[in-house]
């Protein structure tokens, strides 16, 4: 289970990062306003991707769990 929740949590925060920047580059210069609240919204989250592992490290792992899965 724990290789599969790494595999997860490597996939959502890769992909709430990158929803979060899509979203303040669409705004425009409000995307860069505190009045917005991205900036805090970015410098928050933007630990979360390396908590317990960097993303990459962790997509691996769980892709070489599967495969030797797959091979069984």
């Amino acid at each position: 289970m724990h290789h599969i929740s790494s595999g997860f949590k490597s996939i959502f925060t890769q992909i709430t990062m990158d929803a979060i920047g899509k979203i303040r580059l669409s705004i425009g210069g409000a995307g860069f306003s505190g009045w917005s609240g991205l900036p805090y919204l970015i410098e928050d989250f933007s630990a979360v991707p390396t908590f317990e592992g960097d993303n990459t490290v962790m997509a691996q792992e769980s892709a070489k769990y599967l495969l030797k899965l797959y091979k069984r």
